[in-house]
């Protein structure tokens, strides 16, 4: 905990940069020809890893129909296991 006054608050960091309270996750379109458009924003504590985030980002996609064929992230947001039990395609 961060802060007293915010027990939610917690301190985050990926690679050099650090944070207090909330880590906000972006989902966008990236097709070459069209508008990125932004499809979903999911929000956790900072120190939630992004990997456990993908899964349930990509079931919320699913829910709204708006499941992509590719999904594009960065390296610490893909396990084995997300290969292993699902069909997407994964670009790292």
């Amino acid at each position: 905990m961060d802060s007293p006054y915010a027990p939610e608050a917690h301190f985050g960091t990926k690679r050099s940069i650090t944070w207090t309270r909330y880590k906000m996750h972006v989902t966008e379109t990236c097709d070459d020809d069209t508008l990125h458009v932004i499809t979903h924003v999911e929000t956790t504590a900072a120190a939630v890893a992004d990997v456990a985030m993908t899964a349930p980002i990509q079931r919320a996609l699913c829910d709204k129909q708006r499941g992509p064929e590719a999904h594009i992230v960065d390296a610490g947001s893909v396990d084995v296991t997300l290969f292993q039990s699902n069909s997407y395609e994964y670009f790292i």
